[in-house]
């Protein structure tokens, strides 16, 4: 138990040395003859030069939408799969639409057989006229039900 404790304490001592290490490493420009920027982490052997910050980077920070595509002229963000979500909505929604038309269109062609049923029906007793005038007020409101 002894020798776990003394290996965890320096375990930490270890690591916090070895990240302190890269936190505290300093990053030198310069500028050579030919006007190139030259950057070190060892000082340059002239004295021209000047000490630069770094902000440190993190890969996880980076969001998808920046990974980029060649599309043959520039470069674009890949949005392939926004895409093809937007094509998945938008055919689902173009089905709903059909199938909303389509029950419509049974609605009125019921409503019209009824209509047409009740004007070629001549006299009838009051039993069939009340179940006409129920099945085209149903047909009614399938109509509004399924068209507005």
């Amino acid at each position: 138990m002894k020798d776990r404790k003394f290996n965890t304490v320096h375990l930490v001592v270890l690591s916090t040395v070895f990240v302190s290490q890269f936190t505290l490493a300093q990053v030198y420009q310069w500028t050579d003859e030919n006007g190139r920027k030259h950057f070190s982490d060892v000082s340059p052997s002239h004295s021209s030069f000047e000490s630069v910050d770094v902000a440190p980077t993190n890969s996880m920070d980076s969001p998808s939408s920046t990974h980029r595509t060649y599309n043959g002229r520039n470069y674009e963000p890949d949005n392939s799969y926004e895409d093809s979500m937007r094509d998945v909505k938008l055919r689902q929604e173009a089905e709903l639409k059909m199938k909303k038309e389509r029950a419509c269109q049974r609605a009125r062609e019921r409503q019209r057989d009824i209509d047409g049923k009740v004007r070629r029906g001549g006299q009838a007793n009051l039993d069939t006229l009340k179940n006409r005038r129920r099945e085209i007020n149903n047909a009614k409101s399938d109509v509004k039900a399924s068209c507005y």
